[in-house]
C-alpha cells in the first residue's frame, strides 16, 4: 500500500513538473517572459534570453539584421529598407526591423527581445508597436526601459517592425537578442540558439540653427522617403520668389544643386535623379532671400 501510495505520489509531482513546465513554455511563446523587474535583450545589468532558454548567448551577425528607415511603412521583406544606419533624425518617428536568418529543428519558434538606451544607459526615444498580433512591449520595474519583443512566437513569423521616436539629441545604442528555439518543448536543456547584437547610432545635426525659416514655402514635402534613384520635391510657395532647392550631406555640406531661379507662387512639384549620390543620410534645403527650410531624407 506504502509503495502504490509512493507511486502515485511520484506520477502526481511528474504530472506538476510537465504542467509547469508547459505552462512556462506556452506563457514564453507568447511574449518573452520577463524574470522580476529584468529585461532579455543583452543591455548592460539585465539577462538575455538564455535565462531560460539553455546554451550560450552568441554575437552572430550573420544570424539577423536590424535595420532603420526614415517615416516609411513595410520595413520586413521589401527594398524599403536602410540598413546599418549610422544617423537618425532627431525626434522624429522612424521605423525598426528586426530580422532572423536560420532555422532551428523541424518545428521551430522564432523571437525576440530590443530596447534602445542612451549613453547613461537610460531608454532613449520612445518606441511604438504597429502589429499587437505579432509583437510586445514590457517594461524593466528594476531600470525603467522598455523592451518591445515578439508575441505569439511561430514557425513562420522571425521578421518583425516597429516604430521608434527618436530623442533629440546624443548616440543611442540598440541592445537586442534573438532566440532560435527548436520547438521542443523543453527548457533548461541544450537545443536552442540565442544571439545577441548591439547597434549605435549617432543623431544627425541641427537644422535651421540661427537662420529665419524661409516663410514663403509651406508644406514642404519629399517622397518616396526613403528614396532609391529619385525623390520628388512637392511645397507650396506662397509669394513668388527666386528660390534654391539643394542636397546637403548629413554633415551640412553642399551635394548637388536641385533647382534654381524665380518660382511664380502656387504648387511645385519637381522630380530629380539621384543615381549618382551614394546611400546615406541627407538635407533637402530650400533657401530664399537667405533663409531657409529644411527636410531630413534617407537614400537607400
Amino acid at each position: 500500500m506504502k509503495r502504490n501510495f509512493t507511486i502515485v505520489v511520484s506520477v502526481l509531482f511528474a504530472f506538476a513538473l510537465v504542467m509547469l513546465f508547459s505552462s512556462r513554455l506556452i506563457s514564453n511563446s507568447v511574449q518573452p517572459p520577463q524574470p522580476p523587474g529584468q529585461g532579455l535583450a543583452g543591455d548592460p545589468g539585465q539577462t538575455t534570453c538564455s535565462h531560460c532558454h539553455a546554451g550560450n548567448t552568441r554575437a552572430d551577425a550573420t544570424k539577423f539584421t536590424l535595420k532603420l528607415a526614415g517615416d516609411s511603412a513595410g520595413l520586413v521583406g521589401t527594398s524599403n529598407v536602410v540598413s546599418a544606419a549610422t544617423q537618425y533624425i532627431p525626434d522624429s518617428t522612424q521605423w525598426v526591423a528586426l530580422e532572423l536568418n536560420g532555422a532551428n529543428g523541424s518545428t521551430p519558434r522564432y523571437g525576440f527581445q530590443i530596447t534602445a538606451l542612451d549613453s547613461a544607459n537610460n531608454l532613449a526615444g520612445t518606441f511604438t508597436l504597429t502589429n499587437l498580433t505579432n509583437t510586445s512591449l514590457e517594461s524593466s520595474s528594476q531600470t525603467g526601459r522598455k523592451y518591445v519583443g515578439h508575441k505569439g512566437a511561430t514557425a513562420t513569423t522571425k521578421a518583425w517592425s516597429f516604430k521608434w521616436k527618436a530623442p533629440h539629441s546624443g548616440a543611442v545604442t540598440f541592445y537586442y537578442t534573438c532566440n532560435m528555439a527548436n520547438g521542443d518543448g523543453v527548457e533548461y536543456l541544450p537545443g536552442d540558439s540565442v544571439y545577441s547584437g548591439t547597434a549605435m547610432i549617432t543623431a544627425g545635426p541641427e537644422v535651421n540653427v540661427g537662420i529665419a525659416e524661409l516663410s514663403e514655402v509651406s508644406a514642404l514635402t519629399a517622397y518616396p522617403l526613403p528614396f532609391t534613384h529619385s525623390v520628388t520635391v512637392r511645397m507650396t510657395v506662397d509669394k513668388s520668389a527666386d528660390i534654391s532647392l539643394s542636397l546637403l550631406s548629413a554633415s551640412g555640406t553642399l551635394v548637388k544643386t536641385l533647382y534654381g531661379g524665380y518660382t511664380c507662387a502656387g504648387p511645385f512639384e519637381k522630380s530629380f535623379g539621384l543615381n549618382d549620390v551614394a546611400a546615406g543620410l541627407y538635407m533637402i534645403k530650400v533657401s530664399s532671400g537667405g533663409k531657409e527650410k529644411v527636410i531630413r531624407a534617407f537614400k537607400l
